[in-house]
């Protein structure tokens, strides 16, 4: 997860985090977590984060090339 770009489109798409939050049915606390790192966006919050800021390519912002 890359969570800059992800707060890249976000920015450029003029969402604030709570509206986002709002669209994909999970409380700031969840989001600040998930954005960190602590804890994965579901496969529903990402298509639906896809759907709402219209990404067109969600590959980098979604899926590291990085293996652990």
């Amino acid at each position: 997860m890359n969570s800059n770009a992800l707060r890249a489109q976000m920015i450029l798409k003029g969402v604030k985090a709570k509206d986002l939050c709002n669209e994909i049915g999970i409380s700031k606390s969840a989001f600040a977590r998930k954005m960190s790192g602590s804890s994965d966006f579901t496969r529903k919050e990402i298509q639906l984060i896809i759907g709402y800021l219209n990404i067109d390519d969600p590959m980098p912002i979604f899926f590291d090339d990085k293996v652990s």
